[in-house]
């Protein structure tokens, strides 16, 4: 897979060195490749892909490309000519094909009609709505199922939609910059970019791939940051705003505030789009919410938005941090810039917030190794028992790195 300054980009370099994949691993990977295309465009559905094989040839493809269209399996059935051939193939999918119908109608009841004799599945879907349905709906006509293929891959690929399923709540990424002896930013406070132009890229594809953003008033006044994609394309998120005892929405509509009094600005000081307060205080709020950050992980998911990026300050990533509500961390640090005094960033243990074992890149490498179009494909996303490091002669001791504490299930 090479879908520059993503993190699975960055984790397909390294997987499955010990071992080749079996037949049903291979094209289950080219599933997740598939997926892994919809990624921005998607959302808050899964990402899914989906290939047709037949005499162990892929004869057709397919992914969920945007929110509301055609799910994988219907564009990669519908996608081909000689429909005689589904009769006597296996379809590969990442995830468990619906049961129910949403924006369109159930992927198991077309597999059913056009009478395909195997389908391959990589996970079960956490839905409820779904959640083996899908695959009883199969067995149930006579097709064989086989379950579980790179299901580590699978889940990892889709753990935003995970978490939004299984813990009613959006998935929560927090995301600093620090210099290499461990502040943020310096004091007095100004603008001052610690990393480099890989890191942004890097920063500017994790907002592609959440659908809202969290910063704290501080951060929102001193840098007026527009927090927003400009390089890979998608619905912009939705921008938040955490002040001392308000939260501000910047959307035309909500469909849910917890019942809690708000008011409509129809500009910032320096930002001229409309926007919700609603106030995080008082005894209305302490009875409804245990913290700030527990009300604004519910605000978000309650307003549809399956994944929230944290991008500070201190006060907003320590809000979040003390709640239990991290499921990822990006740190993005900086071996050449030294601040010597100011604001440091949060201390996080990894153990009681069960992360995989650290991984640590450096980007400077990776973008060389970019730019020689030497990124190999990927064999699988995400192996808890790879080793996480470049090597090249090109490998720079002032560059910036990327460290990743990943997710886990």
């Amino acid at each position: 897979m090479n879908y520059p300054y993503s993190i699975e980009d960055l984790l397909s370099e390294f997987q499955s060195k010990t071992r080749e994949l079996n037949s049903h691993e291979f094209f289950m990977n080219r599933c997740l490749e598939l997926a892994f295309q919809g990624s921005g465009w998607a959302q808050p559905n899964p990402l899914v892909g989906s290939v047709i094989v037949h005499n162990q040839q892929i004869i057709s493809e397919g992914f969920h490309r945007k929110f509301g269209e055609n799910h994988a399996e219907r564009m990669a059935i519908l996608s081909l000519e000689n429909k005689e051939l589904l009769k006597e193939s296996t379809l590969y999918v990442n995830l468990e094909p619906c049961s129910h119908f949403g924006k369109t109608p159930p992927c198991s009841d077309l597999i059913c009609e056009y009478q395909i004799p195997k389908v391959v599945v990589g996970m079960l879907d956490p839905n409820p709505l779904v959640n083996g349905n899908g695959i009883q709906r199969l067995k149930n006509n006579g097709i064989e199922v086989i379950e579980n293929v790179l299901t580590h891959s699978c889940n990892y690929l889709n753990r935003k939609f995970i978490v939004n399923q299984t813990q009613k709540r959006p998935f929560i990424t927090l995301k600093w910059a620090e210099s290499n002896d461990g502040f943020y930013a310096p004091l007095p406070r100004k603008k001052q970019q610690v990393t480099g132009d890989t890191a942004r890229k890097f920063t500017h594809r994790l907002r592609q791939v959440h659908q809202a953003i969290l910063v704290g008033i501080g951060t929102w006044e001193l840098d007026q940051p527009l927090l927003t994609d400009r390089y890979f394309g998608g619905p912009q998120p939705i921008k938040l705003v955490m002040t001392e005892n308000e939260l501000w929405c910047f959307t035309e509509h909500l469909k849910w505030s917890g019942g809690l009094s708000q008011l409509t600005e129809t500009k910032s000081e320096w930002n001229s789009q409309k926007f919700h307060r609603i106030r995080m205080n008082g005894a209305d709020f302490n009875s409804k919410f245990p913290s700030k950050a527990e009300f604004i992980s519910q605000f978000c998911y309650q307003n549809g938005w399956n994944s929230l990026l944290v991008e500070g300050g201190s006060s907003v990533w320590n809000a979040f941090i003390d709640a239990n509500l991290v499921d990822e961390l990006v740190v993005y640090k900086s071996r050449k810039v030294e601040l010597e005094s100011g604001l440091r960033v949060p201390e996080l243990d990894p153990i009681s917030h069960s992360f995989q074992s650290p991984i640590c890149i450096d980007l400077d490498e990776y973008e060389y190794e970019l730019s020689q179009n030497s990124l190999k494909n990927s064999s699988e996303i995400a192996n808890d028992n790879a080793e996480f490091h470049l090597n090249s002669d090109h490998n720079r001791t002032d560059s910036d790195q990327l460290v990743l504490y990943r997710w886990k299930k």
